[in-house]
């Protein structure tokens, strides 16, 4: 933010059971921040990976 960067990246876990609390927890904690800092603005991008499935997230080996 201190250089100049206007976009802010999370990857999250995609799990059914925390993904949506672990987004809201990061807008949480950025209220936060901009309760006590002056912060410029930025677009909050949350991308979510994959659900991970034992069976079909693998690798083939040779």
């Amino acid at each position: 933010m201190q250089k100049g960067f206007t976009n802010l990246t999370f990857l999250l876990d995609n799990a059914k059971i925390h993904g949506t609390k672990m987004e809201t927890n990061v807008q949480m904690l950025l209220a936060e921040l901009t309760s006590q800092l002056v912060l410029p603005p930025l677009t909050l991008i949350f991308w979510h990976t994959p659900s991970f499935k034992i069976f079909s997230n693998h690798f083939i080996l040779p």
